[in-house]
């Protein structure tokens, strides 16, 4: 067996490697340029010809961090709101008595399915617009029941939603809800002027077999002699939509045949009166028209100033939405 020759030779691109091995029958031949890799040359002399071929090491890029892409609006568009092809809505009357529940009717058409009608009415010094019924709009007609409210003068709307977004918002209605105001409460106003005597609190006093109680009062001397009338009170504009007055004559010389009148004078209206015979009671209604008016008195036995006559006592209370009949 031949022994194994193996020769190095240096070449300008690095080492030549030959060998003959047994029986002369192979060759190898190996080149390695030195300029490719970063082994020592120990290690190439360490491999046998079976040795596998030189590791490298791969070059690794430094990371790129690839730039974000923006992110896209959303391609689905926001609801749109229909507008109502026609809309109306009303309170069943604009006058209720106070505390009194009130009906209010709606033609709404050309609504989304789940859309909700709103009645909203104002609270507040401020204004705040809340709701005080709702309902589904199913139908394109119906009614709602609203709940009564003490007197004063109220601010309503009605509003229609689609997911919670106002839709349609009417104008605004005014409803006046009317309580009783006592005539003492109406005629102590600065505003009102007053021949005879008007106070707050009743008094009473016994006119024949009667009790009576009253807020004002005139006479003895200080009247109208029938059929001239004085003008007992004077009111300026008022918030009132009719008065209720109950009226006594009483005799200071017990007359049999005097009798004292009543009458209420508005510019727009005919004069109501009546007339009640001394010693009894009697009732006077009228319609207000809102405008200035007068009460005034008139006795067969008015008397001279200070000295015998007759008094005409009077109490009552208009029907009005302000607290003391008038709008200041």
């Amino acid at each position: 067996m031949e022994n194994r020759l193996v020769r190095f030779v240096r070449s300008p691109h690095g080492v030549a490697i030959t060998g003959t091995f047994v029986g002369g029958l192979a060759l190898a031949l190996f080149m390695y340029p030195f300029h490719l890799a970063g082994a020592p040359k120990a290690s190439l002399l360490a491999r046998g010809p079976n040795a596998p071929g030189p590791t490298t090491t791969p070059t690794v890029s430094p990371t790129t961090t690839a730039p974000s892409t923006p992110t896209q609006p959303s391609l689905t568009p926001s609801p749109v709101l229909v507008t109502p092809t026609e809309a109306n809505w009303h309170l069943a009357s604009y006058r209720v008595n106070a505390g009194q529940s009130l009906a209010t009717a709606y033609t709404i058409k050309g609504t989304p399915s789940g859309s909700v009608l709103f009645v909203e009415r104002q609270f507040g010094s401020a204004g705040a617009w809340r709701a005080v019924a709702s309902t589904r709009l199913s139908a394109t007609s119906g009614s709602l029941v609203l709940p009564g409210v003490p007197l004063g003068r109220y601010a309503y709307r009605a509003v229609v939603t689609e997911n919670g977004s106002v839709a349609w918002t009417s104008a605004t209605r005014w409803l006046y809800s009317y309580g009783h105001v006592p005539l003492g409460e109406m005629c102590v106003s600065p505003s009102v002027q007053a021949a005879g005597s008007c106070q707050v609190s009743p008094q009473t006093t016994q006119v024949g077999d009667h009790l009576f109680s009253f807020v004002a009062w005139v006479g003895q001397g200080n009247g109208g002699q029938y059929p001239t009338y004085d003008a007992m009170l004077k009111f300026p504009a008022t918030t009132c939509r009719s008065l209720t007055l109950s009226f006594a004559v009483k005799s200071v010389e017990d007359g049999p045949g005097d009798e004292g009148y009543l009458r209420v004078v508005q510019s727009t209206l005919d004069p109501v009166q009546a007339s009640v015979p001394v010693g009894n009671v009697n009732t006077l209604t009228a319609p207000l028209s809102g405008g200035p008016w007068y009460l005034d008195e008139s006795d067969t036995n008015p008397g001279t100033w200070g000295f015998n006559g007759d008094l005409l006592y009077v109490n009552g209370y208009g029907s009005c939405w302000s607290e003391n009949g008038q709008y200041t």
